[in-house]
């Protein structure tokens, strides 16, 4: 009844896979990156004034 398989005679696709497999690569890659802009852009920013503290050293005075 079947001398050969149905698959037999069927073509390969490389060219086709390649495309599919760059395509798939760049938009994961551009997801990624989006996500990870995403967070570290997120969250409420810091805009108040910082103060500056400066140590003071206060020296004993001797008794004699």
């Amino acid at each position: 009844m079947f001398d050969t398989l149905i698959e037999s005679r069927r073509k390969s696709e490389k060219k086709r896979y390649l495309g599919v497999g760059i395509v798939s690569l760049v938009m994961h890659t551009i997801i990624i990156t989006a996500a990870v802009i995403a967070t570290l852009t997120a969250g409420p920013s810091d805009n108040s004034v910082k103060v500056d503290t400066n140590m003071v050293y206060l020296q004993e005075q001797q008794q004699q």
